[in-house]
């Protein structure tokens, strides 16, 4: 591995307000989670990875700001379809979305990925047109009948998608907004786009307060630019013209906030509410989330020695996959990593080399124990590991099974 000039992407301003920024967790070097190896030998690039609060709008954002095409270049290889929890809380959303639209309104998802959200939409007599930069998942949401673009969501691609569709009555953004470097753009091109009057506006992100009750910093990686709290996405909302009028609550990525927005007035008394008790609740989260690096950092010792002489593989070759054991600095001894999408099935994880294999092939290898590192869908994962030692690293490594 190599690590390039670690000042060269480092974030020197707020990506939402251009403020101050403290810096208060580092993660070590890490490479691009994603960035999946097709040769074991190949030379991997590490980046500074640590997190950083604005003094001025309190949003906590990645240290450091890699370029779109570093992050989803042509081998992305996340798709969003694999897990049923995800198809799940997709249905979901589309009914809810659905129940507020007429019959013929036209919906647009950015970061739509392999057309997950598309589909359920479809299921709901809705047509749903898609957005996203990354061209596998493009390609296979076309592949199964969805009309889907290949472009980042600026104001480029929103002049492009008023020629050709005009106005929608209603944009979702699932766990997208948190992942482009200048969301106030992103924001921008959903205006233009949007009904001025009746539009709806969805955003879904990971919850920065759950994530911190969690202590999973396994969760921070490049790709993920911000990491916004009620309030701090409140803020840039308001900001930009939009408010806030219900929240809700999901167990995506291990708990997860619905804004549901209108383009235009005051964001509701009870969302207001709602952000003076979530300020209340995070005030030490800076130090709680060190302490949960720490503590997880102790236990992977722990879970070391136990594991010596036993054969350990892991299943979830997700990017928390990555971040954990960058930041862990260690491969934790395991020997492959069984993962459903066949993206990344014999393809190796850029920290360590570890082969990704499909779960069938990982259980075929004969483990004495599997560690869960996609442990917010352990729910879903168990019932295929009956009669295995399964294991989770969060909030501490312990057996689950």
């Amino acid at each position: 591995m190599s690590t390039p000039n670690r000042e060269k992407y480092a974030l020197k301003a707020c990506r939402a307000c251009n403020g101050p920024l403290r810096k208060f967790l580092d993660l070590g070097d890490s490479p691009v989670a994603n960035r999946l190896l097709s040769d074991p030998l190949e030379t991997v690039e590490t980046y500074p990875l640590g997190l950083s609060r604005c003094m001025s709008c309190t949003l906590v954002q990645n240290a450091t700001s890699l370029p779109g095409d570093l992050l989803f270049g042509a081998d992305y290889a996340y798709m969003s379809s694999v897990s049923s929890a995800v198809k799940t809380n997709a249905r979901a959303l589309a009914q809810r979305v659905a129940h507020r639209l007429d019959h013929n309104a036209m919906v647009l998802d950015v970061g739509s990925n392999d057309g997950t959200l598309q589909r359920a939409f479809s299921e709901q007599g809705l047509t749903c047109i898609g957005v996203d930069p990354s061209q596998i998942p493009v390609d296979y949401a076309r592949a199964t009948g969805m009309t889907s673009y290949c472009a980042p969501f600026d104001k480029n691609a929103a002049q492009d998608l008023t020629q050709k569709h005009g106005r929608f009555a209603a944009i979702t953004m699932s766990n997208v907004l948190a992942h482009v470097a200048a969301p106030q753009e992103m924001l921008e091109a959903a205006r233009q786009l949007l009904d001025p009057e009746n539009g709806l506006l969805v955003i879904e992100f990971q919850s920065w307060e759950q994530l911190v009750k969690l202590g999973a910093f396994d969760m921070v990686y490049h790709e993920h630019h911000s990491h916004f709290s009620l309030g701090s996405a409140a803020t840039l909302l308001g900001a930009n013209g939009f408010s806030i009028f219900d929240v809700q609550n999901t167990n995506a990525q291990g708990g997860s906030l619905q804004l549901w927005c209108r383009p235009s007035g005051d964001h509701a008394s009870p969302v207001n509410a709602l952000i003076t008790v979530e300020a209340a609740t995070l005030h030490t989260d800076e130090s709680d989330l060190n302490l949960a690096l720490e503590t997880c950092r102790k236990s992977a010792l722990r879970f070391l020695q136990m594991m010596q002489t036993r054969k350990v593989v892991g299943y979830g070759a997700a990017a928390k996959t990555v971040t954990l054991l960058a930041a862990l600095k260690s491969g934790l001894g395991i020997r492959c990593v069984g993962d459903k999408a066949e993206t990344k099935i014999t393809k190796f994880l850029p920290y360590g080399a570890i082969p990704i294999l499909s779960p069938s092939q990982m259980l075929e290898t004969n483990p004495d124990a599997i560690l869960i590192f996609a442990w917010n869908l352990a729910d879903e994962i168990l019932p295929e590991l009956q009669g295995r030692e399964a294991w989770v690293p969060f909030p501490e490594f312990k057996r689950v099974q």
